[in-house]
C-alpha cells in the first residue's frame, strides 16, 4: 500500500540523489516526483558506469535504512551479487578474510578488498567492479540488458526477506505508478482487437468526453497513424503523453468519420463504483489510488441527493480488493467516523511508527453499514474493514481477510525502477496486528456455500447463539492465542469468490434494524472489552 510521503513522512535522502518515497500497501501500490535518469550501464568494457553504481547505492542505503529488520549493507550487497548466478551459471563470488573473489569455470577472475560493513558507497562500487568483471569474461553477463542486471541484483539482495519486499523494473513501475497516482492520458477504456481500437468507457469530465468521443467509437487512427499498424501497447503508449500535451484522432462513428483534436490532462484510474436499490447503496472499491477517497465521497454524496436523505444504508464491497496507498485507507476510514483510532503502525525506522486517528465528521451520518471482505481482501481494505469493525461503526460479512498487515516503502531509484521495502506492521484500534491474521467476520459465509440466504430467523439464531458463548468469536480472534485463532480460522476460512449470499445478507441486515444494531453490538468493542480478561 503506498501513503504519499503518504504516511506524513519525510522522503528519503540520500548523498546521491534526492528520490521521494511512498508507502504502500499491498500489491499496488508510487512515488511523488521523478529522480534523474542515469547513462545507459556502459563503460569500456561493456559494463556499468558510475551511474549504474548510484542506482546500486540509492537500493542499498534505502533496504538498510527503511527495512523493518535491520539489514547491513555487507550483507545486502553480498546477497546482491549472488544474483549474477540467475544470469550465469558459472558466475560465483567467494569471500576469504577480507578478500572478496570473483570466480568463472572454477577460475578466480578479480581479487577485491571488502570495504567496511556499512559503507554503502564503498559496496555499491564493489558490486559494480564485479559486474564489470564478470560481463569481461561471460557472454551471458555481456548480453544482459541493463534492467536484466538490475532484476538479478535486487532480486537477490531482497529474496531472504518478508515476501512482500521486491525490485520492479522501471517499465513494470512506470504502470503502477500510472494506476497509483495517474497519468496523462484522455479518459477511455479501450479494446484492441483485430487491428480496431474500441471505446467502452468515457470518464466523466475527461478530454475524451470534452471531445464528443463516446462508447461505442473506435479510433482508426493516432497522429496520422493507422491503428491497425500499432500492437495494443504501442497504441495505448500512443494515446498517453505529457499532460497538457495534444493528440489527434481520427474516430469512426454510427453517422461517419471525424478527427478531433484533444489536449492531454491527468487521468486516475476508476477504482470506485456504485449502484443502488431500495434506499441502499452498494459502493464496490477495487483498489485504493490518489482519488479513491474522493470519490466514495463523491458517491455518498449522490445516494443522499437520490434518495432525499432517507438514505437507509451502505454496503462497501471491499472483495478482492488488494490494497494500495494507506492514506486513502485511511482517508475513507475516517469517513464514516467522528473519533477513535484507525491504526497503528510500528517499525524500525524512527518515522515507521505512527498512530492514525479519526479527525472529520460521520459523513454517512451514522447510516448503517455493511462492509463485504473475502479472502482476497488485503491491506488497505483490511484497515477500513478493521477500524469500523473495532469502533463499532459497521458490520462485516464475508470470509477471512487476506492477513496482509504490512506497510510498504517505495522508493523510487534514478533508473526509474522501484524498491519496495516492508517497513511496518500494522495494528487495528482493538490492538491486534493484522499480518498473518486479517479480519475476521461478523457474519461468516465461506462455510455456508452458496445456497439462499437464510432467512431473518436463522441470522438471529446465529446472533443469539454467539452472544451466548462465554467469550465471542471477535474476542478471542483480537485477544486469544495464536492456537484459538488457528482453531477459529478453521471455522471461516479465507476464501476468494464473490458470492451472491453475502450481498443478500448485508441487505437483509439493513433492512432489519433490529437484526443490524444485534449484529453490531457483537462486532464493537463493547463486549470485545468485557470479555479481554477472560482471554488466553
Amino acid at each position: 500500500m503506498t501513503s504519499r510521503d503518504d504516511n506524513r513522512k519525510k522522503p528519503a535522502r540520500t548523498s546521491l540523489h534526492v528520490c521521494r518515497a511512498m508507502l504502500l500497501l499491498g500489491a499496488m501500490v508510487p512515488v511523488l516526483a521523478a529522480c534523474a535518469t542515469p547513462n545507459r550501464i556502459v563503460s569500456n568494457r561493456g559494463v556499468v558506469d558510475s551511474d549504474a553504481s548510484e542506482v546500486l547505492a540509492v537500493g542499498y542505503r534505502n533496504i538498510a535504512e527503511r527495512y523493518i529488520d535491520p539489514m547491513r549493507p555487507q550483507q545486502i550487497a553480498r546477497n546482491a551479487l549472488e544474483g549474477l548466478s540467475h544470469i550465469d551459471g558459472n558466475i560465483s563470488v567467494r569471500v576469504e578474510g577480507d578478500d572478496l573473489m570473483l570466480v568463472s569455470d572454477t577460475h578466480v577472475r578479480g581479487h577485491y578488498r571488502i570495504p567496511a560493513e556499512d559503507d554503502v558507497e564503498g559496496w555499491a562500487r564493489l558490486t559494480f567492479d564485479v559486474i564489470d568483471a564478470g560481463r569481461a569474461v561471460s557472454p551471458n553477463l555481456r548480453k544482459a540488458s541493463d534492467e536484466e542486471l538490475y532484476t538479478a541484483v535486487f532480486d537477490a539482495a531482497l529474496d531472504d526477506l518478508d515476501g512482500f519486499s521486491r525490485y520492479v523494473g522501471a517499465s513494470a513501475a512506470d504502470n503502477t505508478r500510472a494506476h497509483r497516482t495517474g497519468f496523462g492520458g484522455l479518459g477511455v477504456r479501450l479494446r484492441h482487437e483485430d487491428g480496431i481500437l474500441t471505446i467502452l468507457d468515457v470518464y466523466d469530465d475527461s478530454p475524451a468526453a470534452t471531445g464528443g468521443l463516446e462508447a461505442g467509437d473506435s479510433i482508426s487512427h493516432i497522429d496520422g497513424q493507422p491503428v491497425r499498424d500499432l500492437t495494443p501497447t504501442e497504441a495505448v503508449d500512443r494515446l498517453r503523453g505529457p499532460i497538457g500535451s495534444h493528440i489527434n484522432l481520427t474516430i469512426k462513428k454510427k453517422n461517419g468519420n471525424r478527427t478531433v483534436e484533444l489536449r492531454r490532462a491527468l487521468i486516475v484510474p476508476r477504482t470506485v463504483s456504485m449502484v443502488q436499490e431500495n434506499r441502499i447503496a452498494t459502493i464496490r472499491i477495487d483498489s485504493f489510488n490518489r482519488r479513491t477517497a474522493r470519490n466514495v465521497a463523491r458517491f455518498i454524496r449522490r445516494a443522499e441527493q437520490d434518495t432525499l436523505g432517507t438514505l437507509k444504508g451502505l454496503i462497501l464491497d471491499l472483495r478482492d480488493n488488494p490494497g494500495g496507498l494507506l492514506d486513502q485507507s485511511v482517508l475513507v476510514a475516517d469517513m464514516f467516523l467522528d473519533h477513535g483510532q484507525i491504526l497503528k503502525t510500528k517499525g524500525r525506522h524512527p518515522q515507521s511508527s505512527q498512530n492514525f486517528g479519526a479527525d472529520s465528521r460521520d459523513v454517512a451520518l451514522g447510516v448503517p453499514i455493511v462492509v463485504l471482505i473475502n479472502g482476497g481482501s488485503a491491506s488497505a481494505s483490511e484497515i477500513v474493514a478493521a477500524a469500523l469493525q473495532d469502533q463499532g461503526r459497521a458490520v462485516v460479512v464475508g470470509s477471512k481477510s487476506y492477513g496482509k498487515g504490512t506497510v510498504q516503502n517505495v522508493v523510487r531509484l534514478p533508473n526509474n525502477g522501484e524498491i519496495i521495502l516492508t517497513w511496518s506492521l500494522i495494528y487495528t484500534p482493538s490492538g491486534y496486528m493484522l499480518n498473518k491474521l486479517g479480519v475476521l467476520p461478523t457474519l461468516c459465509t465461506s462455510s455456508a456455500g452458496d445456497g439462499a440466504a437464510p432467512s431473518v430467523s436463522q441470522i438471529d439464531a446465529l446472533l443469539d447463539a454467539e452472544i451466548a458463548k462465554p467469550r465471542t468469536s471477535l474476542t478471542s480472534w483480537r485477544y486469544a492465542s495464536a492456537d484459538t485463532r488457528k482453531l477459529i480460522e478453521a471455522t471461516c476460512p479465507a476464501v476468494s469468490k464473490n458470492s451472491d449470499r453475502d450481498l443478500q445478507i448485508a441487505r437483509l441486515l439493513l433492512e432489519h434494524p433490529v437484526l443490524y444494531a444485534k449484529a453490531l453490538m457483537l462486532s464493537g468493542p463493547e463486549i470485545s472489552t468485557a470479555q479481554a480478561a477472560d482471554t488466553d
